[in-house]
């Protein structure tokens, strides 16, 4: 919580105006904090007396030097509240700790060359760039000897048919996530458990064309003699240059969120001709910036998008909205490289918030479990969602 946050809640409760859950929620940080930089927030700023707001607080007790949580909130030791332009979880450090704890993911990926050679990428690299005769991390270091990557060798792809000439795959495990720069500057963010495919020659083509499974954000390079093309799950985007971002796990909806430019969307098969174009022709449908087209069951349909949201795993970190714990779990499996169990009812209550997601699990969970009455186990990798 910064200083204007704060500032702008103490304003509140000295007008009379705060929250019942703002009033907890200043009450917390109070404990947190008044050993340290509470005091100074308030006095530097001149903003109350200390000893006026703290006694007016419902259940402060200085002589305890306790605080107990307002008993309204049923003595939750995490709080949601709503501040300026984010949603905040707040948690008491003595809460319960977790046996077992996993840590989160981070730079792991492989990328598969046309010559069938599998690169391990580093861990300490964030990215990779393919050139025309070399690869390197997005940092100018070489990736690995030439002869051993020989990206673009013709002998290789001699007898190859259209379809399957000379394609690399950037991949990235549960738990893994990596950038990738193709050969026309396009800049591709891969999220956990996803794969990106794109030809070793793929600046060459008439039309730019790469598959998605799994998430990425792109930032695809501009060029109107040669459109962009994106095929996830019997999808395809098409753009001459434009960031977006598309969402395309198997078993779920495909959500293309656009955040600049134009896009179409469409069902479409797979393009097998390389004189393709990119002309969607009829049944596309043309997005605009700030929206997000939800693809499911063959049917598109499109709304303004949360922009925050859909683009928070890039940015690092998690930021729910009023989601049920199936869809919450499905992202820390993938992040955590975890397995998911139910055990008996599975709760229908929603949850909202945002959370970094270079924290370890246990502390996801716990703000999870003291907010909304859900419980945890963790066992080795196995966690176990418990009423």
């Amino acid at each position: 919580m910064d200083r204007e946050n704060i500032k702008h809640l103490l304003s509140k409760f000295k007008a009379g105006t705060a929250s019942e859950e703002e009033k907890a929620f200043l009450e917390l940080w109070y404990a947190q904090f008044k050993d340290a930089e509470g005091h100074e927030y308030l006095l530097a700023d001149r903003l109350a007396d200390a000893s006026e707001i703290w006694a007016n607080l419902p259940v402060y007790n200085e002589q305890k030097k306790t605080v107990k949580l307002w008993r309204r909130i049923a003595a939750a030791a995490a709080i949601i509240i709503t501040l300026g332009a984010g949603i905040y979880f707040t948690q008491n450090q003595k809460a319960k700790v977790y046996d077992n704890d996993i840590a989160p993911g981070g730079n792991k990926a492989t990328l598969t060359l046309a010559n069938g050679n599998i690169i391990s990428l580093s861990e300490v690299k964030t990215g990779v760039v393919i050139d025309a005769s070399k690869l390197t991390y997005d940092d100018g270091s070489a990736v690995g000897p030439l002869n051993a990557l020989d990206p673009l060798s013709p002998a290789r792809r001699a007898g190859r048919s259209p379809e399957g000439e000379g394609w690399q795959t950037l991949t990235t495990p549960k738990g893994g996530i990596y950038s990738i720069i193709l050969q026309d500057g396009t800049k591709v963010w891969l999220n956990s458990d996803s794969k990106l495919e794109f030809f070793s020659d793929y600046r060459n083509k008439l039309q730019r064309i790469v598959k998605l499974t799994g998430e990425a954000y792109f930032e695809a390079a501009k060029d109107k003699t040669k459109p962009f093309l994106v095929e996830s799950n019997g999808q395809r985007v098409t753009v001459l240059g434009t960031h977006f971002n598309i969402s395309a796990y198997r078993g779920e909806s495909i959500k293309t969120t656009l955040l600049e430019g134009s896009v179409s969307v469409r069902q479409a098969a797979p393009v097998r001709s390389l004189s393709y174009r990119g002309d969607d022709g009829d049944g596309a449908i043309i997005l605009k910036p700030g929206q997000l087209a939800i693809n499911a069951a063959s049917n598109i349909r499109v709304q303004a998008a949360d922009l925050e949201k859909e683009m928070a795993w890039k940015n690092g970190y998690f930021r729910f909205n009023q989601e049920g714990i199936q869809d919450i779990m499905r992202k820390l499996s993938r992040w955590y490289n975890i397995e998911v169990a139910y055990q008996g009812n599975i709760t229908t209550e929603k949850f909202t918030g945002t959370v970094n997601r270079d924290k370890n699990i246990s502390e996801v969970l716990l703000m999870l479990e003291q907010t909304k009455g859900v419980h945890f186990k963790i066992e080795g990798r196995k966690v176990t969602v418990i009423p």
